[in-house]
């Protein structure tokens, strides 16, 4: 297996499309129509903004009076509109959001540099604000909470997380995920596309506590044990349990909490393994930003308790003060993204 993993070699569009650039990032809980977007406004006039830039290619927006902020953002919940306008009514401070994946976010600001628009990035995966953070494309500031998953000297704080863990219509015994490689489950497994970034920092996490070796050898035979082809998203999953395709699959908890309120999945049960993989929603002030009060502002309302009350009550995330009853995986960000490659490499081997 070494001498296969010497012989890999990934391009950085390769990187970036299955990190975003490429990967389909459908959460079935964003409901484009209620998108208030930009081809419907005339940004050239109805914005009173705080510095001199094009703003013609931003996607979303609300109108303030005291100025406004722009966000790259890497999530794309109707959640976040309520957020965005509730931090405009109270603030006045208007905000200007182009939408991207986690990959593409990175990408921009290392591309614009000084030149860049962003005053804050939103970023779905920790492992990408600790590249960030490492390519100087983000600056500290004084921590706004005590959230050990924040970034080191206030580099990014976070906004909220989520785990990702196993989904089975029926009492199970599994204690790792690991366990999903026994032969018990041969022809049960459904899974979502390994380029997706949730499943490829699951492996980037796999990768950093078994080796790669280990992690190589799990994912081709979670792949061997596939109900069918890697397809659609967690809710597809979920669904294809109940239609009896497969009985595990792999998805974010909320997936399960939005759909059993929607009356779906009513019988499907979750399982945390030991070691539960987590991941991060975060905020993270771009180096050259043009609006650092205003990017504060936000972030200081972002943690607040209406705010986390937002990303609790409509997406099912758990907030940051969300103390957990399972066991959480104690692996830093920077590691999930230094594998990341690795885990790329992976699931292209294995076909995942």
């Amino acid at each position: 297996m070494k001498n296969i993993k010497k012989l890999m070699i990934v391009s950085f569009v390769t990187f970036l499309t299955a990190c975003g650039a490429g990967a389909s990032h459908d959460h079935s809980h964003d409901h484009s129509h209620d998108h208030d977007h930009s081809h419907d406004h005339d940004h050239s006039h109805d914005h009173d903004h705080s510095h001199d830039h094009n703003h013609s290619d931003f996607e979303w927006h609300t109108h303030g009076t005291e100025g406004s902020i722009n966000i790259y953002s890497a999530r794309h919940f109707v959640a976040d509109e309520y957020i965005f306008r509730r931090f405009t009514e109270e603030t006045g401070i208007g905000v200007n959001v182009i939408f991207a994946h986690g990959g593409q976010v990175i990408a921009r600001l290392e591309a614009e540099g000084h030149h860049t628009e962003a005053d804050l990035i939103i970023s779905d995966d920790g492992g990408m604000l600790s590249n960030a953070m490492s390519q100087g494309l983000l600056q500290p500031i004084t921590p706004l909470s005590n959230n050990p998953l924040n970034g080191p000297n206030g580099y990014w704080h976070t906004l909220s997380y989520r785990a990702r863990i196993i989904a089975t219509n029926e009492e199970i015994e599994l204690t790792s995920y690991l366990d999903l490689a026994d032969d018990r489950f041969a022809g049960e497994i459904l899974l979502r596309p390994g380029n997706h970034m949730y499943n490829i920092s699951l492996l980037a996490s796999i990768i950093e506590i078994y080796g790669f070796d280990t992690a190589l050898n799990w994912a081709q035979a979670v792949v061997n044990n596939a109900a069918r082809n890697p397809q659609g998203n967690d809710r597809d999953q979920i669904n294809a349990i109940d239609a009896g395709i497969g009985s595990v699959a792999i998805v974010n908890t909320y997936y399960l909490e939005l759909m059993q309120a929607e009356g779906q999945g009513e019988n499907i049960h979750l399982v945390f393994p030991e070691n539960t993989h987590i991941n991060i929603s975060g905020m993270a002030i771009p180096r050259y930003s043009n609006n650092v009060d205003g990017a504060i502002s936000f972030i200081e309302f972002a943690l607040r308790e209406e705010a986390q009350n937002i990303l609790r009550d409509y997406n099912n995330e758990f907030p940051v003060d969300y103390t957990p009853h399972f066991n959480i995986q104690q692996i830093n960000f920077e590691a999930l993204y230094r594998n990341h490659i690795d885990a790329i490499n992976i699931m292209n081997i294995v076909g995942w």
